[in-house]
């Protein structure tokens, strides 16, 4: 059996902390500060991780194996939790709107918000379940049509780069899925996660990282939306770049055994429950308080709060139902 790697467990867990301290400033911008800014400057690489990590693991196979394998592992969560997402939001719309709810209207809007942003107002992170999919089938089809590795990142690098100026609008009219931007950028940092998935643990890669990966904080500090595609700041061949040297830097940093910290090792195993189960949790919690608490910024520390206590509970009792319950349903 192979031994899993707890380095990568340890990033993972960071990164899905830092992901969802980040969403929970989406739900309040005006609560960002100076530690936000500076968790944005250290971690702008924290999607591309995900897809790196994951082409890290690529094993070639079949394409209708590929497509097949990962319906369980990726699809089923997706549709899932979108559904609980869903049925959490349109309860807040019943609950504040205080209105006649129209499902026909709902579901529809649900529709159009699928198939242009590639998820739903319910849970919208789930966006990278159906984004990581594409990249795995695009990437074995043709690697299957002995198309070499390199080939593909260079295409996907061009693909992303033309999208990420054309943009999803033009001229006030939608253009082009969401999820052609952020799969075309998810392909290329998934490639380079193939190819680089033992030399990225050499000294001179590891040190030649740390130099472009600071020297891009401190000189041209650039972040972009990978599921819009769309530039935030700074430069996209800059981002491109410091990204990858984040990525190797934290990976050869999280190798060191005395910095791993169980309960963060445990929330990247788990990374799953923690990433599909945040924004309906969001939802809830902010749905409740909003009625005892006005400020902003008080809604936003209840919100961390709670749901740093309510989301390892959640995690739990959801393995707990994936093991008794393996039986008679397809995915938690």
């Amino acid at each position: 059996m192979k031994v899993r790697d707890s380095s990568l467990d340890f990033v993972c867990g960071i990164l899905i902390i830092y992901m969802i301290l980040y969403h929970a400033y989406l739900w309040f911008p005006t609560t960002r500060d100076g530690f936000s800014e500076t968790l944005d400057k250290l971690f702008f690489f924290f999607m591309p991780w995900f897809y790196f990590k994951s082409g890290m693991f690529h094993v070639k196979k079949g394409t209708i194996e590929t497509a097949l394998l990962n319906v369980k592992k990726l699809l089923y969560p997706f549709l899932i939790y979108t559904f609980i997402g869903e049925i959490f939001y349109w309860m807040t719309i019943i609950i504040r709107v205080n209105s006649n709810f129209n499902l026909i209207e709902q579901l529809i809007a649900t529709i159009k918000c699928l198939i242009v942003q590639g998820s739903t107002i319910g849970n919208q992170p789930l966006w990278f379940l159906l984004s990581l999919y594409l990249t795995k089938v695009t990437v074995t089809y043709f690697e299957n049509h002995r198309t070499p590795m390199v080939t593909i990142i260079i295409i996907s690098l061009f693909l992303a780069w033309i999208s990420s100026n054309v943009g999803a609008y033009i001229n006030g009219h939608f253009f082009i899925p969401y999820l052609i931007m952020s799969t075309s950028i998810g392909i290329c940092f998934y490639g380079f996660g193939k190819l680089m998935r033992t030399i990225q643990y050499q000294k001179k890669i590891f040190i030649f990282s740390i130099i472009i990966y600071f020297y891009g904080i401190i000189f041209f500090p650039s972040q972009l939306d990978v599921r819009l595609g769309m530039l935030i700041h700074g430069n996209w061949f800059i981002f491109m770049i410091s990204s990858l040297a984040g990525i190797i830097v934290i990976n050869n940093v999280a190798k060191h055994k005395i910095i791993q910290f169980l309960p963060i090792i445990a929330i990247g195993k788990n990374s799953l429950s923690y990433y599909c189960f945040h924004w309906p949790l969001f939802t809830i919690i902010t749905t409740i308080i909003s009625f005892f608490v006005t400020d902003k910024y008080n809604l936003f520390v209840i919100l961390c709060v709670l749901s740093g206590l309510l989301l390892p509970i959640c995690t739990y009792w959801i393995n707990i139902i994936k093991k008794k319950l393996s039986n008679y349903i397809i995915y938690l």
